[in-house]
């Protein structure tokens, strides 16, 4: 999915929210679109409801070395509470500066204490964090925490042990019967 080139060239260094209009689905490859060839790092942050993303966050970061959230872990929780959003993605360039030697497509460590962090501020609210790489036009998924509302765990465990109608111990011994 190609960008909108007036939208790309507008978009504020500083920070600012847009609305948008996206499946859930596309969203990974337009994140990725709109970050392909940037020479410094940015952020988006797409919000996600009923499968619709319909608002984006984008700002540039300092350098071509690091990207920095100039959007603060209150006002996110704010608007997720109160636009009732199931999902928040992440994406993040990383500019190449050899691109027929080098891939930036892996996180840094840098990139996993940031994921870890968000996922940690965001917390309070039941909502779905995946955290994302993109270079030259792919991405890569390289963080991603479930909202226990999404798929509460204990009914699906119920429901597994009624249809299967064995507990775990039953399951572990019958495991064994068929090594021994």
């Amino acid at each position: 999915m190609a960008p909108n080139l007036d939208f790309k060239r507008a978009m504020a260094p500083g920070g600012a929210y847009y609305p948008f209009q996206a499946n859930i689905a596309d969203i990974a490859s337009v994140a990725a679109s709109l970050l392909k060839y940037k020479k410094h790092e940015w952020i988006l942050v797409a919000f996600e409801k009923a499968r619709i993303i319909d608002l984006v966050w984008l700002n540039k970061g300092p350098d071509r070395t690091r990207v920095f959230l100039h959007l603060g872990y209150n006002a996110i929780l704010n608007l997720l509470r109160s636009r009732q959003y199931d999902t928040v993605l992440f994406f993040h360039n990383h500019p190449n500066p050899d691109p027929s030697r080098y891939t930036m497509l892996y996180p840094s460590k840098e990139d996993h204490i940031f994921a870890k962090d968000v996922t940690t501020n965001l917390s309070q609210v039941p909502v779905n964090v995946l955290h994302f790489v993109c270079e030259r036009g792919h991405f890569r998924k390289y963080h991603q925490s479930i909202s226990e509302s999404f798929i509460p765990i204990a009914p699906l465990v119920a429901k597994v042990d009624e249809m299967n109608g064995q507990g775990p111990l039953r399951n572990f011994l019958m495991h064994l019967e068929n090594i021994f």
